[in-house]
């Protein structure tokens, strides 16, 4: 028995634990569909992020850097040292997909919230306005966080004025797409709304957008709306979306111009951003 053992059993009264208590269970899993808890899909820069982290940190960086306790930092280093348990070695596993790191034992939506931090801890996260999950990782705004931001009896509330930004390129279904060529903007004027009993985000362009309901989703549809305040829930196509932290928000609309079928075509995607 360890020393640190013993003294949590002296102490178990006082509510004494170790490090080598996982942050999930063993089966608990974080991706659904291709996406995390978080709505990061595969292949994002967040996705990228992670798998950088986990493809060079060993386990005692993970313990330390990542703050995951001692048992998921030695399952995570484990997978990828391979069947003969040593890092560095021809038969080393690396991570290539989130679905891979999922399958590890005691690696869930803690212990993958810790590994988006220290990913962009260590700058292997693009903040890229255009991909919410990258730009404002984190849990999302709940209900109850948005209508703080109002006073009594009031039906909506300013939120102040955020960066914009637009980018745009060339593509066609022969030789694929041109970089992405991007613009920083003014911004818009934005707000938290009441529709109905549920809060919305909305920022007015011309029309202007709702986007929500702000309830603690890691991701929230945008719908065009004429009015600010209409008197049943925004329906209709949806003409973007985006993320609403308590710190950050980032939501994009893409379109596309296109003349007939096979042919050019025009692609541009607007952003409203930032951190507060």
């Amino acid at each position: 028995m360890t020393t640190k053992n013993l003294l949590c059993i002296v102490t178990l009264l006082a509510g004494c634990t170790t490090d080598e208590t996982p942050e999930d269970g063993a089966d608990d899993a974080f991706t659904t569909d291709g996406k995390s808890d978080s709505a990061i899909s595969e292949g994002s820069p967040t996705a990228l992020g992670v798998l950088q982290v986990v493809n060079e940190a060993n386990a005692a960086t993970l313990e330390s850097g990542a703050q995951l306790s001692a048992t998921v930092a030695k399952e995570i280093a484990n997978h990828r040292a391979g069947g003969d348990g040593v890092l560095g070695t021809a038969d080393d596993n690396r991570y290539d997909t989130l679905a891979e790191l999922d399958a590890v034992p005691y690696v869930g939506p803690v212990t993958f919230r810790k590994l988006v931090a220290y990913a962009i801890k260590l700058g292997y996260v693009a903040a890229d306005p255009f991909d919410a999950q990258s730009y404002c990782p984190g849990p999302a705004m709940t209900r109850a966080q948005a209508l703080a931001h109002f006073d009594p009896g009031t039906q909506s509330t300013s939120f102040g004025t955020f960066r914009g930004a637009y980018r745009e390129r060339d593509c066609n279904d022969v030789t694929g797409c041109t970089a992405w060529k991007t613009t920083t903007t003014s911004g818009s004027q934005t707000a938290l709304g009441l529709i109905g009993t549920d809060v919305y985000f909305e920022y007015s362009n011309s029309p202007g957008y709702a986007c929500g309901p702000i309830d603690g989703h890691a991701q929230v549809n945008c719908y065009s709306i004429n009015t600010l305040y209409p008197a049943q829930t925004p329906s209709g196509p949806v003409v973007g979306s985006g993320k609403l932290t308590p710190s950050c928000l980032s939501f994009s609309r893409p379109t596309s111009t296109q003349m007939c079928t096979s042919c050019a075509r025009h692609e541009l995607e607007d952003a409203l951003f930032g951190r507060f």
